[in-house]
């Protein structure tokens, strides 16, 4: 909290607090110390190329520090003299990360110097740079500076920087519930959620963990628990529980891997499966229209004086289960489709796209969408703009015979329809979606500023540190415990937990060593030229490859690019301008970004993992399911 009395120097308002504070003394020529003589209580320090005079021993310690390491605001970065180390903020055991060599600090003065700049961060407004030095594990404040802005506010990964969670933080999201050897994989809800979701939407995964159930039991089929988890606030579907269901019902669990997990080889033994529509026989369009006219009944019905109630977010689970049971049914009826019409996946995926004409990217139109559907992500405006005209049906028949044309077109026109009109609900979902999430925003807002006007939070976003349960209970003054360090450690381990990179698939057991998986699959990667994945559109394009921020606000970005992105969801697809080419982890066929480029004849690239990190602002080599680092 800023000190009310603004005459007061930043010294003055650490030391008004309690803090200890050293200023260099000025001494008389004749009465400076005898460098020859023993060590004086007073003595002369370098700081800075300047000489200055203090009253500490020579065993005292110069250090230097800023709020940020490599632009994460989740660290306090130290340097003594060459060493230097980072100290995870809020957090005094397993706090301490060596950068490089040359800290003599023990862990006692650390952990001390730690508090120390927590306290000093939360007396000052904005980031500032302190000069202290450590004498007999006590910390004394020299100078405090505004600090360069040379930090991101935002949350990003970053490999370089090492461990930014505790040992304790890693484990957090284990359950002795769940087998060892349950398989978590990210790939599937990538594209629908941010790379780290929020606490407030960790509680809903929490909530709502069974989500495949309804649907398997539907088809008589049991599946373990959970069917999703989050894991460092990254959302994860239980892929044992989700295969194991698949071969229940006997649907093609390596057709789902080929979507979902483009880079294992899971199953790659399994002989080849003619396509059956397995599910489509259970499962009609016209039922899923039902159940979704249903949702949008219930979800238009809700307001914000039941928010935190026990149900009002139970349209979440049913929009999620029918996207889900959408996605299936595509994928098998597609799989059908290209079998049936004779042809290449990639050339009947191509089909499917580029004869629907209520694509929003062949008819435009405009959206209010999230970027990604977590709470805490603010909708925006989003203007399609038709780039090309829908083909006609008979594109689909060039490769076969006259004769196999005529007795297949019939029935290849139906089953096209019918892909048509799944996609069609997978629109309509989506824009259901988007109307719960702004709508849903709106009401936690309102009650945000509310208990900001209480003075409970110190601003609007401080409501998605919390958890559904927690808000009821701050809403209704039942929440018994301090805010002020809660929210200070909410904060710290978010911006921490954000420089993580996490592993797209992983062992329940492994969860421990999660960031270690990780890191080591990206420095390996990292240590590769040759990357193979799957392509679409392939084309042979050499070019440097650029970063695409997927909550680029300023409008489309410039064409004629290669751009990679671990995920690129419909809103920010809409902000691209007729690349060069597009690099991304995940693209199933389900996905706007697939029918973006299979439409507009772009060429895309993915199942390369970490491809942004990998790849960008490097020379890239792009070629029949391949890209090379030049």
């Amino acid at each position: 909290m800023q000190d009310s009395d603004p005459g007061l120097t930043l010294l003055e308002r650490l030391a008004k607090a309690g803090i200890q504070i050293i200023a260099a003394a000025k001494l008389p020529e004749e009465t400076q110390p005898d460098p020859s003589q023993p060590e004086d209580k007073t003595c002369f320090f370098t700081v800075r190329g300047r000489k200055v005079y203090l009253e500490l021993p020579k065993s005292a310690v110069l250090c230097t520090s800023v709020p940020y390491y490599r632009g994460n605001r989740g660290f306090f970065h130290i340097k003594e003299g060459d060493g230097e180390c980072i100290l995870l903020k809020s957090c005094y055991d397993d706090f301490i990360r060596i950068v490089k060599k040359g800290i003599t600090l023990s862990n006692e003065s650390l952990n001390g110097i730690s508090r120390t700049l927590s306290q000093i961060e939360g007396l000052l407004e904005g980031l500032f740079e302190v000069v202290f030095f450590n004498s007999d594990g006590q910390t004394f404040i020299f100078e405090v500076n505004k600090a360069e802005p040379q930090y991101q506010d935002g949350l990003f990964r970053d490999p370089l920087i090492p461990r930014p969670l505790t040992a304790t933080e890693y484990c957090d999201s284990m359950s002795d519930l769940i087998p060892d050897k349950s398989l978590f994989s990210r790939s599937m809800l990538q594209i629908i959620f941010p790379e780290q979701v929020s606490f407030f939407m960790v509680s809903l995964f929490k909530k709502y963990s069974e989500i495949l159930n309804p649907f398997f039991l539907f088809f008589d089929a049991k599946v373990d628990s959970p069917s999703v988890k989050c894991i460092d606030f990254r959302p994860y579907v239980n892929i044992t529980a989700l295969l194991r269901g698949f071969s229940e019902i006997k649907s093609d669990r390596k057709l789902f891997c080929s979507f979902y997990m483009p880079w294992q080889k899971i199953f790659s033994g399994d002989k080849p499966k003619k396509a059956e529509l397995f599910i489509s026989k259970r499962i009609s369009v016209c039922d899923i229209e039902s159940f979704m006219d249903e949702v949008e009944k219930e979800y238009l019905k809700k307001d914000s004086y039941n928010l935190y109630e026990a149900d009002y977010f139970d349209p979440v689970i049913k929009m999620s289960m029918m996207a889900m049971i959408l996605n299936f049914i595509f994928q098998e009826q597609f799989a059908y489709f290209a079998d049936y019409v004779k042809a290449a996946r990639e050339d009947a995926l191509r089909w499917i796209y580029k004869t629907r004409g209520n694509s929003f990217f062949i008819k435009g139109e405009k959206l209010t969408l999230p970027v990604y559907f977590d709470l805490a992500t603010a909708p925006e405006e989003v203007q399609f703009f038709p780039y090309a005209a829908a083909s006609d049906k008979d594109v689909i028949f060039p490769h076969l015979s006259a004769f196999s044309r005529w007795r297949r077109k019939k029935k290849a026109f139906k089953l096209l329809d019918s892909l048509h009109k799944i996609l069609d609900l997978r629109d309509r979902l989506l824009k259901n979606a988007a109307d719960y999430h702004s709508k849903t925003r709106k009401y936690i807002l309102d009650s945000a500023n509310y208990m900001v006007n209480r003075g409970k939070f110190q601003n609007d976003r401080q409501v998605f540190l919390f958890d559904v349960a927690d808000l009821r209970r701050i809403t209704n003054d039942t929440f018994y415990t301090s805010l002020a360090p809660m929210l200070e450690y909410k904060e710290s381990l978010l911006r921490r937990s954000a420089a993580q990179i996490m592993p797209y698939e992983i062992y329940e057991v492994d969860i421990p060593y999660a960031g270690m998986i990780a890191e080591d699959q990206y420095f390996k990667s990292g240590a590769e030229k040759s990357y193979k994945c799957e392509s679409y559109n392939t084309a042979d394009i050499t070019g440097e490859a650029f970063a695409f921020d997927a909550y680029v606000t300023d409008g489309a970005v410039s064409g004629e690019k290669i751009y990679c992105s671990r995920a690129i969801p419909l809103a920010s697809v809409a902000k691209l301008n007729k690349p060069q080419a597009v690099i991304t982890d995940i693209a199933p066929a389900f996905s706007y970004i697939t029918e973006y480029c299979l439409i507009n004849d772009i060429p895309l690239y993915f199942g390369i993992r970490y491809c942004d990190l990998l790849l960008a602002g490097k020379k890239v080599k792009l070629g029949k399911n391949k890209a090379e680092s030049l």
